[in-house]
């Protein structure tokens, strides 16, 4: 038996080859993509839960040295952005306000104090102002703050 393929008909399989190909490689690249945003949002959390930590071993230690009483072990930061990176990085920056109340015993953190840290507050992230407000706070081994966050139109 003898098969003559012509160049038309090599031509014609060669461009669904690449047709083919490139589907292929459009398909995967929306896969990955998706997969890598997740990637990166689970390691920038997971990033600020380290950096969270570190400074709480670190005055968690200085306290035991001191023997104080009930102490501030950690800072919690409540808030809803609507973006997870936003409410992220918006509660990375809140947090750092109040990293000073580690390692303080409980009696001693004022709430007006903390409650004038977060009054008004703007904060700007990714070249955007965002507006904090505090909706309450409690205060045990864990300070919980819960801030009510508004975007700024304007300068």
């Amino acid at each position: 038996m003898f098969l003559a393929v012509s160049k038309k008909a090599l031509r014609m399989a060669l461009a669904l080859y690449l047709f083919g190909l490139m589907c292929g490689a459009a398909g995967t690249m929306l896969f990955t993509l998706k997969l890598v945003d997740e990637l990166y949002l689970e390691r920038d959390t997971l990033l600020s839960e380290l950096s969270e930590s570190r400074v709480r071993i670190d005055l968690l230690e200085q306290n035991l040295t001191e023997r104080r009483t009930r102490v501030v072990r950690s800072v919690t930061v409540q808030l809803d952005a609507g973006d997870q990176h936003l409410s992220l990085k918006l509660s990375n920056a809140a947090r750092e306000l109040l990293e000073g109340l580690i390692g303080q015993e409980v009696s001693a953190v004022d709430p007006t104090l903390v409650e004038a840290i977060f009054h008004k507050r703007i904060l700007t992230i990714e070249q955007h102002q965002f507006e904090l407000n505090l909706k309450y706070l409690i205060i045990s081994d864990t300070v919980t703050v819960n801030l009510d966050v508004t975007k700024r139109l304007g300068p």
